[in-house]
Parts: structure tokens; C-alpha cells; sequence
């Protein structure tokens, strides 16, 4: 018996699920949204980077030794001797050009699409320039690249006359075209009067920049925000600070964590000593990092209800009590 076997074949084309080209996306505001949402990851470590460095360096926090291990004695910080094999400084580094680089990209991509979107632009132009400002108050000479693509892999520095120019340059042509709006949609991001904000802090720091005083362009900017942005003090000083903060008045442009994302609350983590993670029940040991000046603690009158932000005396389990 003779059998022929006839083999018929095609060409397949593959549906790729994995790839997602800018051609198909930044169609919509909810894509925009949430690629513009990618260049605000490095705040997550906002406290670690920039508000630590800059309190432990001044007469607010230390490093002080502790009996359960921990960092302890960092005195270089102290003393303002710094070197490049500190890892505070490399994280500053590593962290606000990770959102400039971002920022860069995300630009580069949106004026590059069809319709592009002004309001994102201005969004990653102001987040950009904070960037950019956190770096300038660590370093003073800093390079300034705003490309991507073609982006030099070694850039000059520039200084800091150079880069406040640059900064404020940034700010200014964005802020007026950063959305108004202060609801949910929003939390999180650079608003107009964030931007503002961002404005005001620049020109309060002008003199010890760049040796000019901007004290008049630093009252007009905050004037926006108190005049234009609605916002006021909310009844109780540490509403603003617990798990849910959405509803605060007070608050301009806040950071959002997530219990459970990314490990650790950088606050808590670098603060709290190794034992209390028994106290407040934590599936991790705190680093026993930052401590706070006994004269910065005392110089709050005892009867001031903020003296309740800090951890003081004996502390027990959360099973011995009290909390």
C-alpha cells in the first residue's frame, strides 16, 4: 500500500503581549497618567536621600551610638567631613538622577507623540526641576542634561548660579500650565500650587546659592499658594501624618506609601531601634539609624502637644504593654 503524505505550512504571525511600542500608547489621559506616574518612584526613598541627610548635618538630628547595635557614631556627617564612600551620598545621587533620567525619557517620548500632552510635560518639567534642586542643595556644582536619546553619558557640571538659573527657568514656564485640581486624582502629584511651592523654596534658599537674596519672588509664589490654593490648618497637628491623610487641607504635595510595598517605611526603618520590631509587631528589625538632638527634644515646651511626635523612655513589647 502507498501512502502520500501531503505537509501544508503557514506563517503565523504572533500576538505579543509583553511589548507594549509608544506609537500604541499616550493615547489617553489615564496612559499618560500612569506612565508620568513611573517618574515619582524615587520619592519613595524621599526621606532616606534628602530630609535625613540635610536634619542629621544641622542641630535637629544624629547618629548617636545605642546599645542595640545599629548605624551609631557616624561623625563624618556630623563634622561635615563627607566622602564619596558614604552611602547617604550616593543614594542622593543615585536616586534624584534616576528621576531626572526618567523625567528625561518620559519627556522625550510624549513630544514626540501626535498630541502631545502640555499639562504632563509641565507636570515632568516641575518634578524635573525638584529633582534637579534636591541635587543642588547636596552638591552645589551638579551637571544639567535634560536629553535622553542623545543624552552625554558624562555631562559638565555647571554652578549653581548656573543651575538655580536653570531650576527656576524650568519652574516658571511650567507651573501656570500644572493642573489646579487637589482631589484624589492628583494626590501624589505636582499640582500647580505644589509647583508654586517647589517655586518658593528656591527663592528662600537664593542667597545661600547663589549669594542673591529673592526674598520678594519668595513671598509672590507663596502668595499663590495661600491666596489661589485653599489650603488651611487642619484641627489636630498629627492628622496630616496618619494612614489616611487623603482629606488633609494642609497638605500640598504629599509622598504615599503603601504598607507592605517596598519592604519598609523609610521613617521607621532608619529610625527605630533593632528591638522594636516587638513593640510595634514589624516582620523586620529597624536599623537603629537617626536619632534627634536631647537639645532639639527640649526645646519644646513641655505642655506643646507636638512633643508627642517623639519615642521616649522605656518601651515594652506590644503584648506587655503600654503601647
Amino acid at each position: 500500500v502507498s501512502v502520500l503524505t501531503i505537509t501544508v505550512s503557514c506563517e503565523v504571525e504572533p500576538e505579543i503581549y509583553s511589548e507594549v511600542l509608544p506609537s500604541e500608547f499616550f493615547k489617553t489621559v489615564d496612559q499618560i497618567n500612569t506612565a508620568v506616574a513611573v517618574a515619582y518612584v524615587p520619592l519613595n526613598d524621599y526621606f532616606d536621600i534628602i530630609e535625613a541627610n540635610s536634619e542629621v548635618i544641622s542641630d535637629i538630628g544624629t547618629q548617636s551610638l545605642k546599645s542595640d547595635n545599629g548605624w551609631g557614631g557616624a561623625s563624618g556627617f556630623l563634622e561635615h567631613e563627607w566622602t564619596s564612600d558614604m552611602f547617604q551620598m550616593n543614594w542622593t545621587w543615585s536616586r534624584a538622577s534616576t528621576g531626572i533620567s526618567t523625567c528625561n525619557r518620559l519627556i522625550e517620548i510624549i513630544s514626540g507623540t501626535p498630541d502631545p500632552s502640555d499639562e504632563a510635560i509641565a507636570e515632568l518639567r516641575a518634578l524635573r526641576a525638584f529633582y534637579f534642586y534636591n541635587m543642588l542643595q547636596a552638591y552645589g556644582n551638579i551637571p544639567i542634561e535634560t536629553r535622553f536619546s542623545d543624552a552625554d553619558p558624562s555631562p559638565k557640571q555647571v554652578t549653581p548660579q548656573v543651575a538655580f538659573d536653570f531650576i527656576e527657568n524650568e519652574l516658571l514656564e511650567s507651573v501656570d500650565k500644572l493642573s489646579t485640581s487637589k482631589g484624589i486624582d492628583k494626590y501624589g502629584k505636582v499640582n500647580k500650587y505644589a509647583g508654586y511651592a517647589i517655586l518658593t523654596q528656591l527663592y528662600l534658599n537664593s542667597e545661600r546659592i547663589t549669594g542673591v537674596s529673592k526674598w520678594s519672588q519668595a513671598a509672590s509664589a507663596a502668595k499663590v499658594v495661600m491666596d489661589q490654593g485653599g489650603y488651611q490648618l487642619t484641627p489636630g497637628y498629627f492628622a496630616n501624618f496618619r494612614t489616611a491623610n487623603e482629606g488633609s487641607t494642609e497638605n500640598i504635595w504629599v509622598v504615599p506609601y503603601e504598607e507592605g510595598s517596598n519592604c519598609c517605611f523609610g521613617p521607621v526603618l532608619h529610625t527605630y531601634l533593632g528591638s522594636m520590631d516587638k513593640t510595634f509587631d514589624l516582620n523586620w528589625n529597624p536599623w537603629a539609624g537617626y536619632s534627634f538632638q536631647a537639645e532639639f527634644y527640649n526645646s519644646f515646651e513641655d505642655d506643646d502637644l507636638r512633643k508627642g511626635m517623639f519615642i521616649v523612655g522605656q518601651q515594652y513589647t506590644s503584648d506587655a504593654g503600654p503601647g
